[in-house]
């Protein structure tokens, strides 16, 4: 089953952790099902494999709702830090502003 995407996603595990964790082989762009036996019916081994691709499914989509969640927490957190540190250097220019003192040019200490 080829797929485009980061192929360690399949390697975190959902909060909503549940036993049904998707089996296989995982490679740079693929994923792969095998099914071995004696005897093997075509019909089940079919049923077996859409079982498998729902269970990556919902696999997939778990961690899509907790990561985008993660990542929109990981942009509030820096837009926090960066307002804070416009805030410091605001605050920083106002304070040299108020010794009355000049600023040196660029380049001289």
């Amino acid at each position: 089953m080829p797929f485009h995407g980061d192929a360690e996603v399949f390697r975190f595990h959902a909060s909503s952790h549940t036993m049904e964790y998707p089996r296989g082989r995982i490679g740079p762009s693929e994923g792969v099902f095998r099914k071995q036996g004696t005897n093997l019916d075509g019909a089940q081994v079919r049923r077996e494999f859409d079982d498998w691709l729902a269970a990556i499914k919902r696999h997939l989509a778990g961690m899509t709702q907790e990561l985008g969640g993660f990542n929109n927490a990981l942009i509030g957190e820096a837009l926090t830090a960066l307002n804070a540190r416009a805030a410091k250097f605001r605050r920083d220019d106002e304070l040299l502003s108020g010794l009355g003192f000049g600023t040196l040019p660029e380049g001289r200490s």
